[in-house]
């Protein structure tokens, strides 16, 4: 019976977020040029995601890995705009390597960069 309580116990905890190690983010480029050179990271700077551009009023989504995260911390999104403008936006949190939020999602506009959390 114990084995089988213990079982059941593994399965729900391996079903669940709770071993996620990492963040969900979302760019969206609403404008009319192409975003370059676009890079997400931590402060900590461990790992960086590079992609190489987004095309006018396309998305892309993507995870970052935060398994080497130690410390407390917030994401970095850079990116290049067509005009040659390069942006650096600070966001969200994260403690002691463990994020609080599932998802963080950028829309680039023409002259502004909008930031959810959820």
């Amino acid at each position: 019976m114990k084995k089988l309580v213990l079982g059941i116990m593994l399965i729900t905890l391996n079903s669940c977020d709770l071993f996620k190690s990492g963040i969900n983010f979302e760019i969206d480029n609403q404008t009319n040029s192409i975003v370059r050179d676009i890079k997400f990271y931590t402060s900590e700077n461990i790992k960086v995601i590079q992609i190489e551009k987004i095309n006018p009023n396309q998305k892309t989504i993507n995870f970052l890995s935060m398994k080497d995260n130690k410390t407390d911390g917030h994401y970095i999104l850079e990116f290049t705009r067509e005009n040659g403008n390069i942006e650096r936006i600070e966001a969200g949190y994260y403690t002691n390597g463990s994020v609080l939020n599932d998802l963080i999602q950028f829309k680039i506009k023409t002259d502004t960069t909008n930031i959810f959390l959820k």
